[in-house]
């Protein structure tokens, strides 16, 4: 807002002591080219012969000598002249309170959404997604496993089902910084038994430099085959598994990318 005053600041003028520190600044942050003082004056708020010499030659700059009557009036051409002079750029602001920086912690809960014990085929985005929470903090988010180019939906934050993981790290991170380059991971271990009882499924992410961490889930991308018969017409080669293929893993690679 421009700077005012209430009553006549210089040669006969009222001189009150607001409005004379109200002018002294002005002339004091007017260039000199402009017809600002001199030398600074002391913003005393005192209106003596500096201030007044000061405001003659601001209107004799400004005006000429049919202007140069060293008064200034509120509302006034040489208090308007100042205000332009001196575009006011409003009065500080208090800074807008920023938000605490998120909370870190090294432990947290994957909560896989999918409750069924194997993944559809072909594989479906809305099933890979993860409610994460971090106990530590009181804190939840949503990830999903981007692969594709396509990710799922947020769940509801309710309901039941689904298969869990909790994670340690060894580096302190956010909820929000668990995502990265990830691969989802179902292979049949070595042994004897039913296949269904020998697979074993993981998720490995690489949030950056090197660092990550692996969840396990008991939600498998590869299916036994009843019987150990040969499958024929699977949509997905990868999506079946004999019981005689020991050792044998399927990779599913994308992003695990944060979704709320």
């Amino acid at each position: 807002m421009p700077k005012s005053i209430t009553a006549s600041v210089g040669i006969h003028g009222k001189n009150i002591p607001a409005d004379t520190l109200t002018i002294q600044n002005l002339l004091n942050s007017t260039a000199a080219k402009d017809g600002g003082a001199d030398h600074s004056l002391d913003p005393d708020g005192k209106c003596g012969p500096k201030t007044c010499n000061a405001i003659q030659k601001f209107q004799l700059t400004q005006f000429g000598w049919s202007g140069a009557d060293g008064r200034v009036d509120p509302n006034g051409a040489t208090l308007i002249a100042l205000n332009v002079l001196n575009p006011d750029v409003g009065s500080p602001q208090t800074p807008a309170a920023q938000p605490a920086p998120e909370p870190l912690s090294t432990s947290f809960q994957f909560w896989l959404r999918h409750n069924p014990k194997f993944f559809s085929h072909p594989y479906a985005p809305d099933e890979f997604v993860f409610t994460v929470v971090d106990f530590t903090n009181s804190r939840m988010a949503s990830y999903g496993l981007q692969f594709n180019g396509k990710v799922g939906v947020k769940p509801p934050d309710t309901g039941s089902g689904g298969h869990t993981a909790k994670i340690t790290l060894n580096k302190p991170t956010t909820i929000s910084g668990l995502g990265g380059q990830a691969v989802y991971q179902t292979l049949l271990k070595h042994g004897s038994g039913p296949a269904a009882d020998r697979l074993v499924s993981k998720m490995v992410v690489f949030i950056e430099n090197g660092k990550g961490f692996s969840a396990k889930f008991d939600c498998h991308i590869l299916k036994p085959v009843p019987g150990g018969a040969t499958a024929s017409g699977a949509s997905d080669p990868a999506a079946t598994i004999q019981p005689s293929d020991e050792g044998f893993a399927y990779n599913l690679n994308g992003f695990l990318v944060k979704i709320s």
